[in-house]
């Protein structure tokens, strides 16, 4: 049987530790509120580029005789796309385009000026126990005092950990594989993420399970002494 290879991001030695320890405090959080892990909202930004992704080992073409398909690749011109999106629960956060080039002013300008208005779809039942995966530290101990999560934050996010952030472990992937079923061009990769993230957004029981996976995640991690997360969800 063929099997697929789980990529993840290799750690050091002084990753294991950090990374235990925020899912000992994951896990104790929800000992005492069972929806603890549902009320994070999971944040992270990608970039889309002409290229994308491509799998060629899932990339078949049923024929009587060899079509000899190609595929281009190594355009002249190339564009990107720089997207943010969240998750929360059974909600989908975005998407919003950011600048090409993401400064301390362009992240403080988004989250003072467009993620209110982003996250007035979320109910206000949930919008009053949310916490934030972030990295802007002056603004958000401000805000919302210690209900944020992130480098330096009063809750330390334990890098390298994708395989803790539904936005990698689930979001990017999924959505990419719809972007880039065909090949794209500048005029078109906006309106195909925007689908891509609204079809998302409307399978609301895919996005809950993906929530709560999170809690088996920080167990499965703790059991593997701060290792890497097999893939599930």
């Amino acid at each position: 049987h063929p099997y697929h290879v789980q990529w993840v991001q290799s750690l050091s030695a002084n990753d294991f530790r950090p990374r235990r320890r925020f899912c000992e405090w994951l896990v104790r959080r929800s000992d005492q509120n069972l929806l603890f892990h549902c009320e994070i909202l999971m944040t992270d930004e990608c970039c889309f580029t002409r290229n994308g992704i491509l799998h060629f080992h899932n990339t078949h073409h049923w024929a009587e005789v060899n079509p000899h398909i190609i595929h281009q690749s190594h355009f002249q011109h190339r564009f990107s796309i720089n997207v943010w999106v969240g998750i929360i629960v059974s909600h989908l956060v975005g998407t919003f385009v950011l600048p090409a080039r993401l400064t301390e002013e362009n992240c403080l300008n988004f989250l003072c000026v467009h993620l209110l208005g982003l996250l007035e779809e979320i109910p206000l039942a949930i919008r009053r126990n949310m916490w934030f995966t972030l990295v802007v530290r002056n603004l958000f101990n401000t805000t919302y005092g210690h209900r944020w999560i992130g480098r330096g934050g009063p809750t330390a996010w334990p890098p390298p950990s994708p395989d803790l952030n539904s936005c990698d472990f689930y979001l990017w992937g999924y959505m990419k594989s719809m972007v880039y079923q065909t090949p794209v061009n500048n005029q078109d990769l906006l309106n195909r993420i925007v689908m891509a993230a609204e079809r998302i957004r409307n399978d609301q029981d895919q996005l809950t399970r993906v929530s709560r996976s999170l809690l088996r995640r920080a167990t499965a991690c703790i059991r593997a002494n701060g290792g890497h997360v097999k893939r599930l969800l």
